[in-house]
């Protein structure tokens, strides 16, 4: 992301995504442009009347899983087996903040932000299947998770593989949610 003078420009390569726009004030008026196709979008500053507001009955912690990054992890408690879900790309744990709450009567729920989205910490290096799967694992350990059912949505499939192909014995099952492509593998 650069800000030069008025001028704001935001590249996620990764993702095929270019937002350019002014900025004026508190707000930024330009044009957001994924995989080729452009829209216009408006961002404005929050103030205490717009600013979000977290309704979801749930607990966050912040779990370290490297010396200097910790990972926001929510806790929307339910009793049974423990569930986490996976949030895809571009999302928070929040995402599920509606549909976690429904899984409560049946299943102790948790949702972890991965490194580099929402308030969990975004360093320059972790980024591999691997490492974002040991970030899971990582913060199984702390919470004293034990075999749980991974749930993951879209990109999540890298941490989900990768959990599933290096160490199946940590966890009871994965469920795939529109997991496919380079992110997400069967066997």
């Amino acid at each position: 992301m650069t800000l030069s003078g008025s001028q704001l420009l935001l590249t996620l390569s990764r993702y095929h995504v270019r937002y350019v726009a002014k900025v004026d004030g508190g707000v930024a008026k330009g044009t957001w442009t994924e995989e080729g196709k452009a829209q216009p979008l408006e961002l404005a500053r929050a103030t205490s009347k717009t600013e979000w507001r977290d309704p979801s009955p749930h607990h966050e912690r912040f779990v370290g899983v490297e010396t200097t990054v910790k990972l926001e992890t929510l806790d929307w408690g339910g009793t049974g087996r423990p569930v986490v879900l996976l949030a895809g790309a571009g999302n928070t744990a929040h995402v599920f903040d509606d549909f976690a709450p429904k899984l409560t009567d049946r299943y102790h729920v948790y949702g972890i932000t991965r490194r580099g989205f929402g308030n969990s910490s975004a360093p320059t290096w972790g980024y591999l299947a691997d490492s974002l799967g040991d970030d899971v694992l990582a913060v199984l350990d702390s919470l004293g998770i034990h075999r749980p059912i991974l749930i993951g949505h879209s990109i999540a499939g890298e941490e989900l593989s990768s959990i599933g192909s290096r160490h199946p014995e940590r966890v009871a099952g994965l469920v795939y949610l529109d997991a496919g492509y380079p992110y997400a593998f069967y066997d």
